[in-house]
């Protein structure tokens, strides 16, 4: 009875004042809703990565080398004649500022194996180096696209299932950012 009383106090102190308020200072004041549960907050789909295609982490270079990029171009696929298959993949730098060097690391998804020729051949994994030392026309201090290539063989493999099979792609790299992380294999 008491909590009734003083309810009915002050719906008529408020229904005073408000009379006794200027139309114009009157505010329209919006009822109040009962708060809903919030809807769950439902995080995009993210793509997988389908089985033996390496991952790239976001490059956050930072340094010396800012703002240089990578991309993985074409691997040109052959046969020696020794007997083997071979894949050169072609790296391009750009924007390397003049006596710095970038380099990414990058992988296979294909076992290796080194001949035993006069070319500097590439392991399944491994990481390239690609020097800005001063290109013939290059102005001092200038930054330049550099490029470079890794050479990788395979044991028992033709031409046809190393342009089917293989990937390379870019193990991420902490002096660049990565572009293009996955090379493009010629007559796929």
């Amino acid at each position: 009875m008491f909590r009734n009383t003083v309810l009915a106090g002050l719906a008529a102190t408020i229904a005073a004042t408000a009379i006794a308020a200027p139309a114009h200072a009157q505010g329209v004041i919006a009822p109040v809703q009962p708060s809903m549960p919030a809807a769950p907050v439902v995080p995009p789909a993210q793509p997988s990565t389908p089985p033996g295609i390496p991952t790239v982490p976001p490059a956050q270079p930072s340094g010396p080398t800012a703002g240089a990029t990578l991309r993985f171009e074409n691997c040109q696929v052959a046969r020696s004649s020794h007997g083997y298959t071979y894949a050169t993949c072609t790296v391009v730098a750009d924007q390397v500022p003049f006596g710095q060097s970038v380099s990414v690391g990058y992988r296979s998804n294909l076992e290796t194996f080194k001949p035993r020729t006069r070319v500097k051949w590439g392991a399944q994994s491994g990481r390239m180096e690609l020097p800005n030392t001063g290109l013939p026309g290059q102005t001092t201090g200038e930054p330049a696209t550099v490029t470079g290539a890794v050479k990788l063989a395979f044991r028992d493999k033709s031409v046809t299932q190393i342009r089917h099979q293989l990937i390379v792609g870019s193990t991420g790299s902490d002096t660049a950012a990565v572009l293009q992380p996955i090379a493009n294999t010629i007559g796929r």
